[in-house]
């Protein structure tokens, strides 16, 4: 069953403890570009950029639990949370929608019974983009590494 992963993104992945959204038209710094070979590349969450636009890794899978893991990808790729979406199949993904963004790369890990319970699955008709084919090349922007919130670090002083 085909799924959109644009269509509905931030309703089912959305953290109170996300950092404010950044103008991902205005990122600096190195590049690096990575080829996934499989789905999922091992980020669980991306955030949208100001004005939803662009796409930033907030949440990452931190290990590879096996050789050829793709849930560890982007990690043995040495990608790091807080890193802007550049490009996707070289298409500038800097001031895409972040649903378009989302669409190209399918890269959500499907929830199945809580997406069913909660009804936050997506049709296939919801999809704006057909996703991209495997292998597929994302260029990151390097930013400094996010440290998100959690229930546990709300209120703490360093």
């Amino acid at each position: 069953v085909a799924r959109s992963a644009g269509a509905g993104y931030v309703q089912r992945h959305w953290s109170k403890y996300d950092p404010e959204p950044v103008d991902t038209t205005a990122a600096t710094g190195a590049t690096v570009e990575v080829e996934y070979k499989k789905r999922p590349f091992g980020i669980p969450r991306y955030q949208p950029g100001a004005n939803g636009v662009g796409a930033r890794v907030v949440q990452m899978t931190e290990k590879s639990r096996y050789p050829g893991d793709p849930s560890g990808q982007a990690f043995v790729a040495g990608v790091k949370p807080g890193w802007i979406v550049k490009s996707v199949a070289g298409q500038d993904a800097t001031g895409m929608k972040f649903e378009d963004i989302m669409d190209l790369m399918d890269d959500e890990v499907f929830l199945g019974m809580h997406q069913a319970l909660t009804g936050t699955g997506v049709s296939s008709d919801e999809r704006n983009l057909e996703a991209l084919e495997l292998p597929l090349k994302v260029e990151y922007i390097e930013q400094p590494e996010l440290v998100r919130a959690t229930p546990k670090t709300v209120g703490k002083k360093e």
